[in-house]
């Protein structure tokens, strides 16, 4: 009797479960009842626009486009589609489902659903960009709406392994790169010894992850002075979002050995290192690198590196780098004139805008030293960090160490001794006072109404070394009058 009243107890128990878990079933599945005939998802975005893609290159992902359930009653897309089907350029996943159709993804009430969005476009004979469309079809209860889909197309010429014109530039003779179409290099691209690659005005270069373009032989860019004729060399991402971030590819690295390069009106931008030279010339006293009238920005280390090398630079700007604007390690000869470093944008920056080393340090312990001599005149020093020069004599005067200063500004407490022989006519500052000499706004740095540096630079005529380069014009082509400014923009007032 007890056995079978526990048999009927125990059968009562697993009834009454089973009947919870079909209510649960039941419960989790939208309702069967009929959608509102007049009911409709609503969207974050009714065109979803890409900025422009290089063919046979994909986009970033789209995140932020949601399709919102607003209804207070679960229903079912019945299906999500690509216009263009299987042949379409785009790639949507929804729910995280891929696929140019996707079916059945169920909306609870008042919630939402993500769709990515990606696209990747095929080349054509078009040298300007191209647009590619489609739309995003969303069937529910019968009804179709839809989310447009816009991109720009765009041919370049592709660069690197595996690509059509390869890694190497210059192999049967000297080249040109118009701006015809972009260049986008993929790993890496060298410019072939005792070889120049020419890069002439508005010509954009794209340079893809870790990409470098290694100097053998000689790089000649002859940008022009307007935004838009400008060379630029900058990432490959070319979305918004993408447009200040460091760190995007590699450098420009000479290589010993490479002679006469020479960088004109250039922004290089959003890379690890901007300008990387290194080494002495093989022979003569000729600078590995002439840069004048260039902008290097947002680096991840620094703008430019110097290796035991020649370089001369002329109405500069360099700014935003996490490590320094200049970095000259184990020696060299440096020259700068009528140049801008400059950091205020917390980007991570923590060590010295200029940073002179006479040492090398190698695997096994040992330590190399090298002659050094830089020569800073009418340049601009000055950022957020405390002390803004750091110079490195590690024989303490046995080695030649010559560093130089002649009317500038410079940001420093200890680094500089500023009543020293190699101090001559400088303006110093220990406060964070970026209002005094650059105009009030982000990443500007044109002088103020009120800076330090108005007519406070050395004219042409009193500058003698040879290395100097000697421009009568700032980086914008303003005249520079009797009385130069200093750093490289020439104040004209409003």
């Amino acid at each position: 009797m007890k056995q079978a009243f526990f048999r009927y107890y125990l059968y009562t128990i697993l009834l009454g479960i089973i009947g919870t878990l079909a209510m649960m079933e039941t419960s989790c599945t939208p309702d069967d009842t009929e959608i509102d005939p007049d009911f409709r998802l609503a969207f974050s975005h009714d065109t979803i626009s890409f900025d422009t893609v290089f063919v046979t290159f994909g986009s970033t992902t789209f995140t932020e486009f949601v399709v919102y359930n607003n209804s207070n009653q679960d229903i079912t897309i019945s299906s999500i589609r690509l216009g263009m089907g299987d042949d379409s350029p785009y790639r949507i996943n929804a729910d995280g489902i891929s696929g140019s159709r996707i079916e059945n993804i169920e909306v609870w009430a008042n919630d939402s659903v993500h769709v990515f969005v990606e696209v990747t476009v095929d080349p054509n004979d078009q040298n300007t960009p191209f647009i590619v469309e489609d739309s995003i079809l969303f069937e529910t209860n019968d009804i179709i709406q839809d989310v447009q889909l816009v991109s720009w197309g765009q041919n370049a010429h592709f660069f690197g392994p595996g690509t059509p014109n390869g890694i190497t530039v210059g192999v049967t003779g000297d080249t040109i790169w118009t701006n015809d179409l972009p260049y986008v290099i993929f790993d890496g691209v060298i410019i072939d010894s005792l070889k120049t690659l020419t890069i002439l005005p508005g010509t954009q270069i794209h340079m893809h992850n870790n990409a470098i373009m290694l100097v053998k032989g000689s790089l000649n860019v002859i940008g022009g002075q307007d935004t838009m004729s400008k060379v630029v060399f900058q990432g490959t991402r070319r979305e918004q979002k993408y447009q200040d971030v460091s760190g995007q590819w590699g450098a420009i690295l000479m290589q010993r050995g490479s002679i006469n390069n020479t960088i004109d009106n250039a922004i290089i931008q959003n890379g690890f290192y901007g300008v990387l030279v290194d080494s002495l010339p093989i022979s003569g006293t000729q600078p590995n690198l002439i840069l004048k009238n260039s902008i290097i920005r947002n680096m991840s280390a620094s703008g430019i590196l110097g290796v035991a090398s020649v370089i001369s630079c002329s109405n500069v700007l360099v700014y935003n780098c996490k490590r320094n604007a200049f970095q000259g390690v184990f020696g060299g000869v440096y020259a700068f004139n009528h140049c801008t470093f400059a950091n205020f944008n917390g980007t991570d920056h923590q060590e010295s805008l200029v940073s002179i080393g006479n040492f090398v340090e190698l695997e096994n312990g040992d330590i190399n030293v090298n002659a050094t001599s830089a020569q800073f005149y009418n340049t601009i020093i000055h950022g957020s960090v405390e002390e803004e020069v750091s110079l490195g004599d590690i024989t303490e005067g046995e080695a030649e160490f010559v560093i130089d200063f002649y009317n500038c500004l410079i940001k420093s407490e200890e680094a500089i001794n500023r009543n020293g022989d190699n101090i001559h006519d400088c303006l110093f500052t220990s406060q964070n006072n970026k209002d005094k000499i650059f105009i009030r706004e982000t990443n500007n740095f044109q002088l103020s109404d009120d800076s330090f540096c108005k007519d406070a630079g050395l004219a042409p005529e009193q500058i003698l070394d040879p290395l100097i380069l000697v421009e009568t014009s700032d980086i914008l082509g303003v005249p520079r009058d009797e009385n130069p400014d200093m750093g490289c923009f020439e104040f004209v007032g409003e």
